[in-house]
C-alpha cells in the first residue's frame, strides 16, 4: 500500500486561489489532514471527504494527484544537485526549457540540454517529464574530472541512451485521444550504472509528419522542424536494497504436459520469443536477439547464431539446418545456417518490397516459418 501525504508550504503560490475557492464553495470536499485521519482512525475517510466539511478550519485546502509512475527499484533524483546548461533559449523558473534554434533540428545542429555536477555522480538512467521532439540522443561525459565541459563538442562524450517519445493524438472520438494529457512522461534505462560529471540530451530531429497515432505536441502545437522544448529531466541513481526477483517471474519457458495441461518444468531464459525443434530433439530459441540452443536441464543456454540484425521467426529442416528471418529494413531475408551456426545461404533479396513490378524474392513481413 502507498500513502501519499500533501503538505502546504508557507509560501504556497496557490494559497490565495485556494482560499478564494474555499470561500466560494464552503461545502466542497476536502483532502486535508482531518479528512484523512478520519479514515485512518477507523472512520470512513470516504464519508468525511464526500460530505460537507463541517467544522473545517478556515483556509483549508485540497491536494490533487494527477499521475504517478511506480518504479520497482528505489532511486534518488540527482536533479537538484546539478547545474542546467543549454545551447539556446532559456530555462524558466518552472524548469521548462524552450530552445531557440536558428535552423531545423538535425544531428549537425541539435538542441542541447545538459546537466552538470561538481563531482562525478553514478546513475542508471533518467526520468523524462516530456520532450517536444522526435529523437533525443543521451550522452555521458567521459573527459577528465577537472576539465571544462563543452556541451556542444564531440570529444569526451559517450552515447548511453536514446529516446523516442510517444506522440499526442488529437483526434476526438478515438480511445487514444491524449492531446490534453498534462505530460507524456517516460524513463530511459542506460542498461548499466554510468558514473559521470555531466549528461546531455541532444534533440536531433522534430516530427515531420502527422499520423493518426500522433498529430500534435503539448499545447496543441503542430509541426515545426525548429521547435524544441524539454519539460523536465530527473537523473536516477539506483539505491539498491530491493528484494531479489526470480528470473522465472517473467522470462521463462514452460514445459507443459499435453494431456493434463500441468506445467512440468520452467526454464529461465532472457527475453525469449520464437522457438523451433530440430529433428534430433534439439530446441532452439530466440533469446535477447540471439539464437541459442536451449539447455533443458537448467544449465546455461548455448549461443549458436548472433549475426542477425533483427531476429525473427525460426524453423528447422530435416537435416537440422536452421532458417531464420532477419527483419531489419535493409535485410528482410531468410538466412540459413547449419546446426553449428555456419551460414549456408540466403533466401530472398535484401531490402524488402519495392515500388514497381512484383518480385517474388522480395519479402515484406514474415510472422512464421515452416520447412
Amino acid at each position: 500500500a502507498l500513502l501519499v501525504t500533501f503538505y502546504k508550504g508557507e509560501d504556497d503560490e496557490l494559497s490565495d486561489v485556494l482560499d478564494a475557492e474555499e470561500e466560494a464553495e464552503p461545502d466542497a470536499p476536502s483532502l486535508d489532514a482531518s479528512g484523512l485521519d478520519a479514515g485512518l482512525d477507523g472512520g470512513s475517510a470516504a464519508d468525511s471527504l464526500a460530505g460537507p466539511a463541517a467544522g473545517r478550519k478556515a483556509g483549508a485546502w485540497n491536494g490533487q494527484l494527477e499521475g504517478m509512475r511506480i518504479l520497482r527499484r528505489r532511486f534518488a533524483n540527482l536533479r537538484d544537485q546539478a547545474a542546467v546548461r543549454v545551447n539556446s533559449g532559456a530555462v524558466g523558473s518552472d524548469g521548462v526549457w524552450i530552445a531557440k534554434p536558428k535552423e531545423p533540428l538535425s544531428t549537425a545542429a541539435p538542441a542541447i540540454y545538459a546537466l552538470e555536477w561538481k563531482k562525478p555522480q553514478t546513475m542508471r538512467g533518467v526520468a523524462i517529464k516530456e520532450v517536444d521532439g522526435e529523437l533525443t540522443e543521451i550522452d555521458a561525459w567521459t573527459g577528465p574530472a577537472d576539465a571544462a565541459i563543452d556541451i556542444e563538442g564531440s570529444a569526451h562524450w559517450e552515447k548511453v541512451g536514446q529516446y523516442i517519445p510517444r506522440r499526442r493524438m488529437d483526434h476526438g472520438g478515438f480511445a487514444g485521444h491524449n492531446a490534453l494529457a498534462h505530460y507524456m512522461d517516460d524513463t530511459v534505462d542506460f542498461g548499466r550504472d554510468v558514473t559521470t560529471r555531466a549528461i546531455r540530451l541532444r534533440v536531433v530531429s522534430q516530427w515531420k509528419t502527422d499520423t493518426r497515432e500522433g498529430s500534435c505536441a503539448k499545447g496543441g502545437l503542430g509541426l515545426d522542424p525548429s521547435r524544441c522544448r524539454v519539460f523536465g529531466v530527473a537523473p536516477l541513481q539506483a539505491l539498491g536494497g530491493e528484494a531479489p526477483v526470480s528470473p522465472l517471474l517473467a522470462e521463462r519457458l514452460e514445459i507443459v504436459d499435453g494431456k493434463s495441461g500441468k506445467v512440468e518444468r520452467e526454464i529461465a531464459i532472457a527475453r525469449p520469443s520464437y522457438l523451433a525443434y530440430a529433428p534430433d530433439g534439439t530446441l532452439y530459441a530466440v533469446s535477447d536477439g540471439r539464437v541459442v540452443r536451449v539447455t533443458l536441464d537448467g544449465g546455461s543456454h548455448v549461443p549458436v547464431i548472433e549475426s542477425l540484425k533483427k531476429t525473427g521467426p525460426i524453423a528447422c529442416d530435416q537435416q537440422g539446418n536452421i532458417y531464420i528471418y532477419d527483419g531489419a529494413n535493409d535485410r528482410r531475408v531468410v538466412e540459413v545456417f547449419d546446426a553449428a551456426g555456419k551460414p549456408l545461404r540466403t533466401v530472398g533479396e535484401p531490402g524488402g518490397q519495392r515500388i514497381g513490378p512484383w518480385n517474388p524474392r522480395r519479402l515484406a513481413e514474415v510472422t512464421a516459418l515452416t520447412v
